[in-house]
């Protein structure tokens, strides 16, 4: 049971010491405890990993710069991360993203600061004590606000300017990937067009997802997906035209 009378159980389906919202949803250390119907929406890890590959070699800078070539890399920003392989979930880093890519994600942490620096230095029977009392310390997370945590390789006044960016240009392109953009074009590419393991899909996340409320520019972002399906008269909206 936590502070506010909840268990675990109810409140989220995925649960670590620490959550992540940037680069991506992920736990640190790829340690978790997660509910089995949220595991089974899932793709299967081995296909995650294939066709994450394969949108990071659209998606990815070439080089230092943007390709001349007009092709989806075009369509983003990439300020505030650096080129590496696991800010894109190449190769073995596509297996700590899987558990935060689905739309339905709602994920809890034990950890009452974003340092999880001061976990890692606890001494071995402080740090059980910790554990012991992880079911009375679970919280929603993230549960610190984006632009106040101190998040690892975070360059807030850089992303606070992409941001801006969009705010001032009618959220046009190039989007951000590291921000809410990115991230729902991520679950659209794995789970907006298909049905994974036969549980049916996925894509756009509840009404009541807490990502609309925690990023920036969350709202017209759910507006965005909102018309898309508000004018669609078939099955399958496309909401690929809102990127």
């Amino acid at each position: 049971i936590n502070a506010n009378g909840h268990t675990a159980d109810s409140i989220c389906n995925v649960c670590g010491l620490q959550v992540y919202p940037l680069w991506a949803i992920f736990v640190p250390g790829n340690m978790y405890a997660a509910h089995c119907s949220y595991i089974s929406k899932l793709l299967p890890i081995q296909d995650y990993t294939e066709q994450m590959q394969q949108l990071a070699r659209q998606v990815r800078p070439k080089g230092r710069r943007l390709p001349r070539e007009r092709d989806i890399s075009e369509f983003w920003s990439h300020v505030g991360y650096t080129n590496r392989d696991d800010h894109y979930a190449v190769g073995r880093y596509s297996n700590e993203h899987w558990i935060g890519s689905h739309p339905e994600i709602r994920a809890c942490d034990i950890t009452p600061s974003n340092h999880t620096g001061l976990f890692s230095q606890l001494a071995p029977q402080d740090a059980e004590k910790v554990i012991a009392l992880a079911d009375s310390l679970v919280q929603p997370a993230p549960r610190v606000p984006l632009f106040e945590g101190k998040w690892y390789r975070f360059r807030r006044n850089l992303l606070k300017g992409e941001v801006a960016w969009a705010q001032e240009h009618n959220h046009s392109r190039p989007h951000s990937y590291f921000l809410l953009p990115g991230i729902l074009y991520r679950m659209h590419y794995f789970y907006g067009n298909h049905q994974s393991n036969g549980t049916g899909c996925c894509f756009p996340p509840p009404p009541d997802s807490w990502i609309w409320d925690y990023y920036p520019n969350g709202q017209v972002w759910r507006e965005r997906i909102n018309h898309v399906t508000a004018i669609s008269d078939v099955a399958a909206p496309n909401y690929s035209v809102i990127w």
